[in-house]
């Protein structure tokens, strides 16, 4: 028996003198192999790359079964990055019972080498309403809203993040109660910007020249409107994002809502040159369903902003500007829609010393990696797993209520992503069945060294919050008059625990379809030849 190859790229089987021909078409089983050899080199393949092995895990907060822990961070000049967390604060150390309200933000610090306790630093009448909103200036001097029966603000030192009595003796109520979470931004002249979605629907932008002591009353910025091919009409506004770059411009994404409030129904991006008196018309980013934009200033006038799809779209997208956002790049994706997640938080965005632009993503499969050189993304990759993720009590107890309700126990929430000496990445992320988890690592970049801020004080026994009121909520003054009102644990990596997907799983959804294609060749081919002998 031989095999030959025809002029139609058929195979021509020749037995006992006698030719058999077109029995296995040449161009399926090439078609088979090209998309076998694409799946392996898809993103779900290669998002399976090892990170380094010197790369640091920590379980930064333990999770309270069944409840969100939304962070912010921020990181000085110093190279300190400060956490806050909506959380809950017990002198004797037990978590919180179901019906116990998260009232509290908590906060820890990282030095550069250890993590400090947590400090319990406000406390609330209410449980809080997301994640505190955080910012810091170029004096290092940590400003930061939070919703309790309204919007309230205050600052603190860096150095004296830790302290309650500071946070509590620069509060203010802020604002009447808001539609979401405003956004908060400070400029290298020392102005503070908020960007705050109403109830009646619109977004509106309040003020200080002066570092917080005193705020201008609310401006328009922007109204409901929905991107073309829209589902519904716009009747809300949210703010995602907003920065403030080194020639004084204001830059602002925004989403908008139906009145059922779901899907977006687009994302937009707005500027102003005149610190907020008069804005460009909306640029259309993306289309309805995304939302959880981040939006950052890399380098002179470049922007970047990343987002995530929602429930029904999935994926992590991308944009940027070279000219101050007068102009935007076609859209890319960066965390493929085969990955599963809906709007599960802004995505983290860093940049390390060498301009290389580094994203954490959250999914509903864990967080996941990308970086940007300024011309192609590297492509997605998973990030490692700490092996003492799974041993506490805690972390048995909400995964088995996440999966109780047929939920992925690997399910992301806020993200956010550092860089410290220029070249150390710090990743930190809420993972809902685990608590605050954080991840750092080297990148090919120089180091940079980090100055001094201020000799941090040494902990005191009366520094939390509950014992500084006597366990009672804070009397926190009202701004009557914005324009005019005085501010007054550790464990080994694994990368491929046996909670999470196997790391040979993207090799099986690789090969299957290519299998499936070439049993369907031998099927059809051994058709045609019983069909010829009859």
């Amino acid at each position: 028996m031989s095999f030959l190859l025809d002029v139609n790229a058929n195979w021509v089987v020749t037995r006992n003198g006698q030719e058999n021909t077109k029995v296995l078409p040449v161009r399926l089983l090439v078609t088979a192999i090209i998309l076998f050899a694409m799946q392996l080199l898809s993103p779900a393949v290669r998002a399976q790359g090892e990170f380094p092995t010197d790369a640091d895990c920590e379980l930064l907060v333990e999770p309270v079964p069944g409840r969100h822990l939304p962070a912010g961070t921020v990181m000085d000049g110093g190279g300190t990055i400060h956490l806050f967390w909506k959380g809950f604060f017990s002198d004797s150390g037990q978590p919180p019972g179901k019906e116990d309200p998260l009232s509290d933000i908590n906060y820890r610090r990282w030095d550069g080498t250890t993590w400090s306790p947590i400090y319990n630093i406000v406390h609330t009448a209410e449980e809080l309403q997301g994640a505190p909103v955080v910012t810091i200036d170029e004096k290092n001097v940590i400003h930061m809203l939070w919703e309790d029966n309204g919007i309230q603000y205050s600052q603190s030192p860096a150095y004296e993040a830790h302290l309650a009595h500071t946070w509590l003796r620069n509060a203010v109520r802020f604002m009447e109660p808001l539609l979401a979470m405003p956004a908060l931004a400070a400029a290298a002249s020392g102005s503070l910007y908020v960007i705050a979605p109403t109830y009646q629907g619109t977004l509106v932008l309040l003020k200080s020249p002066d570092g917080g002591r005193t705020w201008s009353k609310p401006s328009y910025v922007a109204e409901p409107r929905a991107a073309p091919g829209a589902p519904e009409r716009a009747q809300y506004v949210k703010a995602s994002s907003l920065v403030v770059d080194n020639s004084g411009y204001l830059h602002v994404v925004y989403a908008s809502y139906p009145k059922s409030g779901y899907p977006a129904l687009g994302l937009f991006y707005i500027r102003s040159g005149d610190d907020g008196i008069t804005w460009s018309d909306p640029f259309i980013l993306a289309p309805a369903r995304h939302d959880h934009a981040r939006l950052v200033v890399l380098e002179s006038k470049d922007l970047l902003v990343v987002w995530d799809g929602d429930a029904a779209t999935k994926g992590r997208y991308a944009r940027t500007s070279r000219d101050g956002g007068l102009t935007w790049s076609d859209m890319e994706t960066i965390l493929p829609p085969s990955y599963p997640g809906g709007l599960t938080g802004s995505p983290g965005v860093a940049m390390d010393s060498a301009g290389r632009v580094h994203v954490l993503m959250g999914s509903d499969d864990w967080a996941y990696y990308n970086s940007w050189d300024g011309g192609s993304w590297s492509g997605p990759r998973r990030m490692p797993i700490c092996q003492s993720y799974w041993t506490g009590e805690n972390q048995v107890e909400a995964k088995a209520q996440i999966e109780a309700r047929g939920a992925s126990p690997l399910e992301v929430g806020s993200t956010s992503l550092l860089v410290t000496e220029g070249n150390r990445l710090h990743a930190i992320w809420e993972g809902f069945a685990l608590g605050i988890v954080h991840v750092s690592w080297r990148v090919d970049a120089p180091p940079r060294a980090m100055s001094k801020v201020h000799p941090i004080p040494s902990a005191t026994p009366t520094e939390n919050i509950q014992e500084t009121l006597g366990n009672e909520a804070a009397v926190i003054p009202t701004i009557s008059n914005p324009a005019a009102t005085r501010v007054l644990a550790r464990g080994n990596l694994s990368h491929s625990g046996g909670d999470l997907r196997a790391a040979w799983s993207p090799l099986v959804v690789g090969i299957l379809p290519a299998i499936l294609l070439i049993g369907v060749i031998i099927v059809v081919a051994g058709s045609r030849r019983r069909g010829r002998t009859h």
